[in-house]
C-alpha cells in the first residue's frame, strides 16, 4: 500500500511498508535518519565521501534485509548498530601503515560531539600502554615498531635481525594479549572499544 507522503512520520507503519517493498517508505525513513547516521560516520572518518558511503551501504543492507523489519522492537538501535559495524569496516579498509596513535587522533576528538559516547583519546592510548607495558620485552618491542613507528614486517625483521615469519608469531601473541587486556578492562558499549580494537587488529 503507497502511502501519502504528507502522512506524519509513522515508523512501524512505514517498517510493515517497507517489508512490502513500498519505496516511498523506504525513501520516507531514510531522510528521517539521513543526518543522524551520516554526521556519525563523518565524525569517525573525517571524510564526506566515505560518510556518504557508509550511508549508502547501511540503507542498502537495511533494504536487502527489509522482510526482517516489522519484527525489529528498536529500530534506531538497530540502525546505530548497523552504521558502527559499517563504520568499523571502512576504517579497517583505511588502516594499513598507519601508526595507532596517528590513527586514533584522526578518528577520536574529546571535542567531535557523537550521540550517546563520552570519548577519550587519553583514557584510549592509556589503556593500550598498560596492555603493551604487560608484553615480553620482544612481542613489546616489535608491537611498539610496527604500531607506534610504523615499520613494516619486513623492516622489522631487518631491524632486528629475525625472520619476517618470527616477527608474525610475536606480533599475533602481543595482539592476542592486547585484546584480552581490553576485553577486560574497556567498556565494549562504546564505540571506542569497537574503534580500537579495528585498528589493532589490522
Amino acid at each position: 500500500m503507497a502511502l501519502n507522503e504528507s502522512r506524519a512520520y509513522n515508523e512501524p507503519v512505514l517498517l510493515e511498508a517497507i517489508a512490502k517493498g513500498d519505496g516511498i517508505a523506504f525513501r520516507a525513513v531514510f531522510d528521517h535518519y539521513w543526518d543522524k547516521i551520516y554526521s556519525m560516520a563523518l565524525a569517525y572518518t573525517k571524510s564526506a565521501s566515505l560518510a556518504d558511503d557508509v550511508v549508502q551501504e547501511v540503507f542498502i543492507k537495511i533494504w536487502g534485509k527489509r522482510e526482517q523489519l516489522p519484527a525489529v522492537e528498536k529500530f534506531d538501535a538497530y540502525l546505530f548498530i548497523s552504521a558502527r559495524n559499517e563504520i568499523i569496516s571502512t576504517l579497517r579498509k583505511k588502516v594499513i601503515h598507519l601508526p595507532l596513535e596517528e590513527h586514533l587522533h584522526q578518528h577520536i576528538s574529546a571535542q567531535t560531539p557523537v550521540p550517546d559516547e563520552v570519548l577519550s583519546l587519553k583514557e584510549s592510548q592509556a589503556l593500550i600502554s598498560e596492555a603493551v607495558a604487560i608484553l615480553p620485552p620482544q612481542q613489546q618491542r616489535i608491537y611498539i615498531l610496527s604500531r607506534t613507528e610504523g615499520l613494516s614486517q619486513q623492516q622489522i625483521s631487518e631491524q632486528l635481525g629475525i625472520s619476517v615469519s618470527t616477527v608474525k608469531v610475536h606480533m599475533n601473541k602481543a595482539l592476542h594479549t592486547i585484546k584480552a587486556y581490553l576485553a577486560a578492562h574497556a567498556d565494549k558499549g562504546t564505540m571506542l572499544w569497537w574503534l580500537v580494537l579495528a585498528v589493532i587488529s589490522k
